[in-house]
């Protein structure tokens, strides 16, 4: 967890989450115990003085479940900072319900970066309507590399196996529903 305050007096949080938590995850273990860490913090910065508020920037599937495992334990430890929190951007929104492809294809970008396809830009029509430019202005329908395309087959196999977990399946599920049915009413945007 990173804190800083930025130019007109917004203190900023950045959580993150090393992705060998993430693959070895297992309920109320290391991420959770984590994220417990982060919502008491918020819980009590909100708290210090009136008139501070929370804005949530989640981005993609992780972040969105961390956004709903900090309303989840708002609503039930301190229902007070439900009402601070002003507004949530969704950047990368996340699936409706846990998808292996998705989530491999994440998780792919996110381990080889800058080499991974889905970080090298929009794919578009060109002038003529016919074939597709890339970022980079060639032609062409990108493919991805071998190794790419190794890491996405072994890690759709992956997620197969955990998101089918009973246990992970059902936390999920818990998440996500909450997320669809217990928003806080403040603005959402949706990227």
């Amino acid at each position: 967890m990173q804190i800083g305050t930025l130019p007109r007096g917004f203190h900023v949080v950045s959580f993150t989450l090393p992705l060998s938590d993430i693959v070895s995850y297992k309920v109320g273990g290391k991420v959770e115990q984590n994220v417990e860490l982060l919502a008491e913090h918020l819980v009590d910065w909100v708290s210090e003085e009136s008139g501070k508020s929370l804005v949530f920037h989640t981005f993609s599937n992780t972040g969105w479940l961390i956004y709903g495992v900090l309303l989840e334990k708002f609503q039930k430890q301190e229902l007070s900072v439900i009402g601070k929190i002003k507004g949530c951007i969704v950047d990368s929104a996340p699936v409706a319900a846990p998808d292996p492809k998705v989530w491999a294809s994440g998780f792919s970008a996110a381990l080889l970066k800058k080499k991974s396809l889905a970080t090298k830009g929009m794919v578009s029509s060109n002038v003529t309507g016919r074939g597709t430019t890339t970022a980079d202005g060639s032609y062409g329908d990108p493919k991805p590399t071998v190794t790419e395309t190794a890491l996405l087959v072994a890690l759709k196999k992956f997620f197969e196996v955990v998101l089918d977990f009973s246990t992970i399946n059902r936390r999920l599920s818990d998440v996500l529903n909450l997320l669809t049915s217990e928003q806080p009413k403040c603005p959402q945007l949706y990227i």
